[in-house]
């Protein structure tokens, strides 16, 4: 859900009347704010006939704020149901690319990939790629009387490699959770924002700040899409170097790989 739920509307006209969730509430109020701005933009458009000879905006200003304000008045009350309809197909598709072999079990190669990184691969003939405790019996200890200095190595590489594999993965689990939230955080405000941002880029001095707003929409549409792209396609490569070499600790980095790249598509 992290990688590719998105933010949604769930709009739906009934008895004549605009209902859905909070989100579009809230987008309901900020659409008609956008109105009140609009009523400004008329205005300036009016004054842009006359700045145009002086030179002060740029030729066929005021023609595109008016046609472009006609234009945005019945896209915002049709975006609704366009964005529900777009968030439901990339939800879909994500997890269909994330295990298109089983489209039923999306999380499989998600599961690979945690086991990989906590309890070692499956299918592998050991178990010691993963987040291990170090098992230190009376008994090892005894037996490296003879050699204390390389039976203290092996305790002490054990115990710092256990705790450093589990240190490593809680803060990328944390990062996961974050940059996941952030995603859908940060799509839920430009979509119920959209209203104001599309209006006030029709003031010629506001536009190329609203531009990279309506550009982050349109990448965080579709940041699901390859986010499982990277996991699926990482578990391709996982499962291929397990095969070819079955190195515990090659594996466990590869798999924090995949993750990383993961978590930080967005």
């Amino acid at each position: 859900d992290l990688m590719t739920k998105m933010p949604k509307f769930e709009y739906d006209v009934h008895n004549g009347h605009e209902i859905g969730n909070r989100n579009f509430e809230i987008y309901q109020i900020v659409r008609n704010i956008s109105f009140l701005v609009m009523g400004i933009l008329i205005f300036f458009a009016g004054l842009s006939f006359m700045f145009e000879h002086m030179n002060f905006v740029p030729p066929n200003t005021g023609f595109r704020i008016l046609s472009s304000s006609v234009i945005f008045v019945f896209f915002f009350f049709f975006f609704p149901t366009l964005w529900d309809l777009l968030a439901n197909v990339v939800e879909q598709l994500s997890k269909w690319i994330l295990n298109p072999e089983d489209p039923i079990q999306p999380t499989a190669n998600v599961d690979y990939l945690l086991k990989c990184l906590t309890v070692g691969c499956p299918g592998t003939a050991h178990s010691d790629g993963g987040i291990q405790a170090p098992n230190i019996t009376l008994d090892d200890i005894v037996t490296g009387i003879g050699s204390p200095f390389e039976t203290m190595r092996n305790i002490f590489l054990n115990t710092f490699l256990a705790a450093f594999k589990a240190i490593i993965f809680l803060i990328f689990m944390f990062l996961t959770f974050l940059i996941g939230t952030i995603r859908q955080i940060l799509t839920a405000i430009v979509i119920i924002g959209l209203p104001l941002i599309l209006t006030f880029s029709l003031f010629p001095f506001f536009k190329r700040i609203t531009d990279r707003f309506i550009d982050a929409l349109l990448g965080l549409l579709i940041a699901p899409i390859f986010s499982a792209l990277v996991i699926i396609a990482g578990v391709a490569q996982l499962q291929t170097l397990v095969k070819q070499s079955p190195d515990p600790i090659t594996e466990w980095f590869a798999a924090l790989a995949v993750m990383t790249l993961g978590t930080f598509m967005p």
